[in-house]
């Protein structure tokens, strides 16, 4: 799962930031899948991203308050 601590989550895979994803999760949430594909760790989420561009848009699914929930994601690019 990946989960969103404190100012944390930050990372970056090919041209885009996991930020994009991070800023969509709540404390306590449990990211489940990216685009259909199974997540169990940040590293898989770096290797889903690899051939994504920024405007990319990706659906995540994700389990929050015990309740599955789907959302798009907009990629941002990598900054500087």
């Amino acid at each position: 799962w990946l989960g969103v601590f404190g100012g944390g989550g930050v990372g970056r895979s090919g041209h885009v930031t996991i930020r994009s994803i991070a800023q969509r999760l709540r404390a306590g949430d449990i990211l489940l899948t990216l685009d259909g594909k199974r997540v169990d760790n940040v590293a898989d989420v770096f290797i889903l991203l690899l051939d994504k561009r920024p405007g990319d848009t990706v659906r995540i699914t994700l389990r929050r308050a015990g309740e599955v929930r789907t959302r798009q994601v907009t990629l941002m690019p990598d900054s500087p």
